[in-house]
């Protein structure tokens, strides 16, 4: 027996004992004496089975010998069929399906029994490969995708739609126990139930501390001070329940970390003045319950990067005493609701807060316009009773946006003094403002703003009618007009998007009675978005339908 046969004898029987190793050996000693081409193809074969024993790491090993039997003995079926073997454990079935029709080309007529296991072999792979191909396109998108694009869809998905998705396999709750989007928000608003104390203990000991934003509704307060003692990179806190907290769970808010602090519940207003004078980088703050205060005026500051303030008392038109807003550098938008901020004889001063880009001043008791520093973008006062006629008032340079709705003492007057303050106004919002004539737009040209006016509500004026619609071709800017529950007909319609030279993109006539189905989908045909909504009116059952183009 010749050294290549000895050694392929020991490499077969080392093969049968399950040493795969030792065989592999056997079979390369065998392969380096072998000089026939019938032995080298027969010990490569052997050694190829031999590399798929050993592992899915060997598989491009095996491949390799099977293809050098290929070319050894271009017409044996042994090459063909270990090759497609091999390609189809790496699951690549299209390769072996060609790989056994190129055999079928090559091996000879006279070899039936191989050319019937070649046939039969390429019939089997070419089902395989129709089936893994409708695999591939239900396969996990999580096990495909980069993870890059995973981040993309994910980032975007609200804390309740990211715990559900943990159920859809075992994969998913796994990768989503570890994304870092999963915990980073807790949002506990809209459930029926208090949450249980154990339930945010786990979500919180799943975050591992890299919760930045959680949201309150329905909770025991001492769960509040287990989520700011836990939560060390916490930013933002929003408490949407309206019961009362008491001052000591306030205290643990004033922390450095909290930047943002949105809170619905009860509270006293000493609790929220101790929360603006200590927390240290707090940058927006809304309190929307304020408890009441003593009759004395309130001095409200010491918020050294507070950028966002809301305020609102529990109490609307309450008595007391005024406020006074001061020591603020960095404050950008201010919003007062149901308080007095004026002394009935001077006005409110708010010129100290330079930065001040915002200011909404609502159910408040204010008898003069207030003083407003030269930085203020937009302006929203929404109170009954307001006198234009201080001589304090002067020049706006850089307001864009004015509104006064619901102001039932504001006329024409009084508007042209206040409009011709301002010189490049974008917005106006008139909307409920019934000594408003809106007859004629001559008061609004004169005051110069026909060329800058993008925005105009004269929603609910009784004086708004058809003719009036011509004049706002002189605005022509304008692109969102807001004239609901006014008695504009169809005709008005028309003349206001046929206009020439018309930039306008969105109509509101929401309980116009006059205005029919045809004109709304003219408007649309015009490329303008139209709100058209009528539902009971006067006692009437009417349509209701919002047409949008």
């Amino acid at each position: 027996m010749s050294t290549a046969q000895e050694n392929q004898r020991q490499g077969r029987k080392a093969y049968a004992d399950g040493q795969y190793s030792i065989a592999h050996e056997y079979f390369t000693r065998a392969l380096k004496a072998a000089t026939s081409p019938d032995d080298q193809c027969s010990i490569l074969d052997n050694r190829a089975a031999t590399l798929e024993k050993l592992g899915d790491e060997h598989y491009l090993s095996a491949l390799k010998d099977a293809r050098r039997m290929m070319r050894v003995s271009r017409t044996s079926v042994r090459g063909y069929l270990r090759a497609g073997k091999i390609l189809q454990l790496m699951e690549n079935f299209h390769v072996a399906a060609a790989t056994y029709e190129y055999g079928l080309g090559l091996i000879a007529d006279e070899d039936v029994e191989g050319r019937r296991l070649l046939e039969g072999m390429y019939e089997k792979v070419q089902a395989r490969a129709k089936a893994f191909r409708e695999k591939e396109k239900a396969r996990d998108p999580l096990s495909v995708l980069p993870v890059e694009i995973v981040d993309m869809v994910f980032r975007g998905l609200p804390f309740r739609t990211l715990m559900l998705l943990q159920c859809v396999s075992r994969g998913w709750r796994r990768f989503l126990s570890e994304y870092h989007r999963s915990y980073a928000t807790l949002d506990f608003t809209g459930v029926k139930k208090p949450v249980p104390k154990v339930t945010v203990m786990a979500y919180l000991q799943r975050a591992r501390g890299r919760t930045t934003k959680v949201m309150l509704e329905k909770f025991h307060p001492s769960m509040l001070a287990m989520i700011v003692t836990k939560s060390k990179k916490l930013s933002e806190l929003s408490v949407m329940s309206t019961d009362f907290l008491p001052d000591g769970y306030i205290r643990l808010l004033q922390r450095d970390n909290l930047a943002v602090l949105n809170l619905h519940c009860q509270m006293s207003s000493e609790s929220a003045l101790d929360l603006i004078a200590t927390a240290k980088n707090l940058e927006v703050l809304k309190c929307h319950r304020l408890g009441r205060l003593s009759a004395a005026d309130l001095e409200i500051g010491g918020g050294l990067k507070l950028k966002k303030l809301v305020l609102t008392w529990d109490q609307p038109k309450m008595s007391g005493g005024r406020i006074v807003i001061k020591d603020f550098p960095e404050l950008r938008e201010l919003n007062l609701c149901c308080r007095r901020i004026d002394s009935g004889h001077e006005p409110a001063d708010f010129r100290e807060l330079r930065r001040l880009e915002k200011l909404v001043l609502r159910d408040l008791t204010v008898h003069w316009f207030p003083k407003v520093p030269d930085s203020l973008l937009h302006l929203d006062i929404r109170v009954e009773t307001l006198n234009m006629d201080h001589p304090d008032v002067k020049a706006l340079p850089s307001l864009e946006s004015l509104g006064l709705p619901e102001s039932s003492k504001i006329n024409n007057a009084m508007l042209l003094m206040l409009l011709s303050a301002t010189t490049s106004l974008r917005s106006l919002d008139l909307s409920m403002c019934p000594r408003i004539n809106a007859d004629s737009m001559d008061w609004l040209l004169d005051a110069g703003h026909g060329d800058s006016l993008e925005y105009l509500s004269l929603a609910g004026n009784p004086s708004f009618r058809d003719e009036v619609t011509r004049e706002l071709g002189r605005l022509k800017k304008l692109k969102r007009l807001d004239i609901a529950h006014t008695m504009i007909t169809g005709i008005g319609v028309a003349n206001l998007v046929y206009r020439e030279g018309s930039q306008l993109e969105w109509l509101g006539l929401d309980y116009c009675i006059n205005v029919g189905r045809d004109a709304i989908e003219a408007a649309n045909a015009v490329g303008v978005r139209v709100s058209h909504r009528m539902d009971h009116y006067f006692g009437a059952r009417m349509r209701y339908s919002v047409v949008v183009g």
